[in-house]
């Protein structure tokens, strides 16, 4: 197999497309082709973390954000910014692949990371979107067009009975579109528990800060025996803060945060689909509360209540106690999915 120049850029939209993305990465270096990676904002910084060797490039910013109120009105607003920012990556991408003379793109999510004269492959769930019909089917066809001018679409789940994401990666494209298997940048091992809780914080602000503020309060309300740590989501900073049973880190790489979760009986998470596929893989019990105003958390939660692994919470009442004792005290048998099946470039 002739060694490829590839540039591997994901979105920053919170940290889950970087962190889905890590597996691949590792995958594609370890196959001897050369990795370039490209991202912005915090993505980016746990990118530069994750493989600090690899050449970086900052891409423009989406700058996206959460509203608490309306999801319609917020991103009705948004959209003009952010088809100015595909744009403008599409024109860095080119110039990128004169440059560097780049033979392969893989985007996570980034529509205007593509061109057309050399393989570009998108690594995306989301062909469709859990909205009202009519919203729903005008930025699906919009989204599609987009994912069209690539050369490849690579859905991380499977096809069939064990498929996880439903509607969202439903959809006929004019590409060719491939299932390539849950994607996780963890190792399960055999270990017993270490810690109670691991509360994993996450999202684009200011809905990290916001559902760090709430779990805080809650957790107060639990027994205070309970030892646990804290992941805050904020890559770019080491500090630690140490007491007799409770952990926090602002931020930890790969290796340390899957020895800690292999290590820990229940986690506590929004339910982001890379969390969902980490969880799912390392046969995690978890504590899985949507974010507000994401219908495609909401969609993805509610689509995981079969499943005897996972507590649903409605985001608007928490309930960790229950969601806690139901999981401590279930012997259900925890499904776990097949580990995934990159194709070849």
């Amino acid at each position: 197999m002739q060694a490829k120049r590839i540039l591997f850029a994901t979105l920053n939209w919170g940290l889950g497309h970087s962190t889905r993305s890590i597996p691949l990465i590792r995958h594609f270096f370890n196959q001897g082709h050369e990795i370039i990676l490209a991202s912005d904002g915090q993505a980016g910084i746990l990118l530069r973390q994750e493989f600090p060797d690899l050449t970086y490039y900052e891409l423009p910013s989406y700058n996206i954000t959460y509203s608490e109120n309306s999801f319609y009105r917020h991103w009705a607003r948004r959209l003009p910014q952010i088809l100015n920012t595909i744009s403008q990556e599409r024109r860095e991408i080119a110039n990128l692949v004169d440059e560097l003379e780049l033979d392969v793109i893989v985007s996570d999510n980034r529509y205007g990371v593509y061109d057309p004269r050399i393989k570009s492959i998108i690594l995306t769930h989301q062909l469709s979107f859990y909205l009202p019909p009519a919203f729903s089917r005008i930025i699906s066809t919009v989204i599609r067009k987009m994912i069209d001018k690539f050369d490849q679409c690579w859905i991380p789940d499977f096809e069939g009975e064990v498929n996880l994401t439903g509607l969202l990666s439903k959809g006929s494209l004019n590409i060719e579109k491939k299932y390539i298997g849950l994607l996780s940048r963890f190792e399960i091992e055999a270990c017993s528990p270490e810690y109670d809780l691991g509360i994993i914080i996450s999202g684009p602000e200011p809905s990290r800060t916001l559902f760090q503020v709430q779990i805080e309060e809650l957790i107060l309300k639990l027994p205070q025996n309970l030892k646990m740590f804290w992941v805050l989501g904020k890559p770019g900073s080491l500090d630690i803060v140490d007491s007799t049973t409770s952990v926090v880190f602002n931020h930890l790489g790969s290796k340390e945060l899957g020895y800690l979760l292999n290590r820990t009986e229940i986690v506590i998470s929004r339910s982001g689909y890379s969390s969902i596929m980490d969880y799912i893989l390392l046969k995690k019990k978890a504590v899985l509360i949507p974010t507000p105003n994401q219908p495609e958390q909401l969609y993805l939660a509610n689509r995981l209540k079969d499943y005897s692994q996972f507590y649903i919470c409605d985001p608007n009442s928490i309930d960790l106690k229950s969601g806690i004792e139901k999981l401590r005290t279930s012997n259900e048998p925890i499904r776990r999915e097949i580990q995934n099946h990159i194709p070849l470039l």
